[in-house]
């Protein structure tokens, strides 16, 4: 760097970097008037233990975004090994004629056999009240991660 000058960063070579750092896959959920809306995101990590907080990045020209903003709730659900399939579908490769089978804890609509983590109020404030649950799937057969842009 000359003179404190950052130096420009070629794209590609940065995300062929980032896509080397292998990081697990979550599918944020919600739900507003009746409509499901989720999307992948491994922009997720806890933020502390106590008060309870999870960190989620949402651009704000996301679709999902303004729903979140709406509904007021979310659900982080962490994808297992085998979940491939949700894993394409909210990353915005839609299955023709397939709908995911969403559950719900309270009113936050979440992914059966998910490792899931429901919160009522969202954006911006501490999470005051988390539930949790781990299914068998994603105890046995491990996480779904993502490597290179691709789901292993």
């Amino acid at each position: 760097m000359a003179n404190g000058a950052v130096d420009a960063i070629d794209a590609a070579l940065f995300r062929r970097v980032m896509s080397s750092f292998t990081t697990g896959i979550t599918v944020i959920s919600t739900e507003v008037r009746g409509e499901f809306r989720g999307m992948t995101a491994n922009a997720f990590m806890s933020g502390s233990l106590e008060p309870p907080l999870c960190i989620v990045c949402v651009a704000k020209r996301a679709r999902t975004h303004g729903m979140l903003v709406e509904a007021g709730h979310f659900g982080v659900n962490i994808l297992a090994q085998g979940q491939e399939k949700l894993c394409m579908h909210f990353a915005g490769k839609p299955f023709a004629d397939w709908q995911p089978p969403f559950g719900h804890i309270g009113p936050t609509p979440v992914l059966p056999g998910s490792g899931t983590a429901s919160r009522a109020p969202s954006t911006r404030k501490p999470l005051t009240a988390i539930r949790a649950s781990q299914s068998r799937a994603s105890q046995s057969s491990g996480l779904l991660s993502s490597l290179s842009g691709r789901c292993t």
